[in-house]
């Protein structure tokens, strides 16, 4: 009798742990995407932040100089002077005393050219450093010393026209305020994209390279670049790698954020070339920065005349968001 009962108690105990396990199981499998949920929107504040922090540095030193500052895209000649080298530094390089990298600034030499072997102070570690606040926290997976907001040149496929682009930053530019005559509020100024992977195989964050010529007709690239079908003969993964120079922190507004084309670019030294989208590893959108200092989220179904619109500093275009 005590046996049967015995029995019966282990069988009702067996019972109840598979119920338990059971409801844990469901519980988990509810709370796990809450939980990411809730660290992704974490993020996506953070992402913002950082863009309301290089609005104010960028409006900073608007005050300081009068001007923002200038961005440098073009392709640059081998036997080009030292001085036509230095205006390849980026805007954010320029930023940097705003954005509490001081210290990080006094490293570089805006007089020699911006590469490792030239800027021995800001690569004394092997590497250059990281700027936080230029790296989107759901951003990994990119190389080290990246950045993910870069800035925009408008929805053109290509950067050496140095006094053409209509983007916020023309190369060699340094534009006032008053230049934004579609005004501030409607032209964005950065935007977030993923910094170039670390192997140059993801067609997400890197661009692919094409045994084709430079072209500076959009539609030329958005059909040149929707006939990619990776695996493709190489990927340029040197977009956001480096937040010093500007040939690595552009994009242009040709197609709406996260667009399904991949990014491609002629082979050769045209890295300005080509189509080079904003993108995110948010869902549905990118966080951007309007010239005014607003930070914006644009989704990746916008109507792309809006997109292009945004793109545009003085194209008599501006529209509302």
């Amino acid at each position: 009798m005590e046996d049967r009962q015995t029995a019966i108690r282990r069988g009702m105990t067996l019972v109840e742990v598979l119920t338990v396990l059971a409801v844990t199981g469901m519980l988990v499998s509810i709370l796990v995407p809450a939980v990411q949920r809730a660290r992704e929107s974490a993020r996506v504040s953070q992402c913002r932040n950082n863009l309301r922090q290089i609005g104010l540095a960028l409006h900073n030193y608007q005050t300081a100089w009068s001007t923002f500052p200038p961005g440098y895209l073009g392709p640059i000649p081998r036997d080009a002077p030292v001085a036509f080298y230095a205006d390849r530094f980026s805007p954010h390089s320029r930023l940097l005393p705003y954005l509490d990298a001081e210290p990080i600034y006094q490293r570089i030499d805006f007089g020699n050219y911006p590469f490792p072997a030239q800027q021995p102070e800001l690569y004394s570690s092997g590497q250059i450093p990281d700027v936080a606040v230029l790296l989107c926290p759901s951003d990994s997976g990119g190389q080290p010393g990246g950045c993910s907001y870069p800035m925009s040149m408008g929805p053109i496929p290509v950067a050496s026209a140095v006094h053409q682009s209509s983007g916020a930053f023309p190369a060699l530019d340094a534009l006032s305020p008053s230049a934004f005559t579609d005004g501030l509020s409607n032209t964005i100024g950065f935007s977030e994209k993923l910094v170039g992977s670390r192997d140059g195989t993801s067609a997400l964050r890197d661009a692919a390279v094409l045994p084709v010529a430079s072209n500076s007709n959009p539609s030329f690239w958005v059909s040149t670049c929707s006939t990619i079908s990776p695996p493709v003969s190489g990927w340029d993964a040197d977009q956001g790698r480096t937040w010093l120079d500007s040939t690595h922190n552009y994009f242009n507004e040709i197609v709406p954020p996260n667009s399904p084309i991949p990014d491609c670019r002629p082979d050769g030294h045209s890295r300005e070339f080509g189509l080079h989208s904003a993108r995110s590893s948010h869902d549905g959108f990118v966080n951007g920065l309007m010239m005014d200092g607003a930070t914006r989220s644009f989704s990746s179904t916008i109507d792309t005349q809006i997109w292009w619109a945004a793109g545009t500093r003085a194209s008599g275009d501006a529209v509302s968001f």
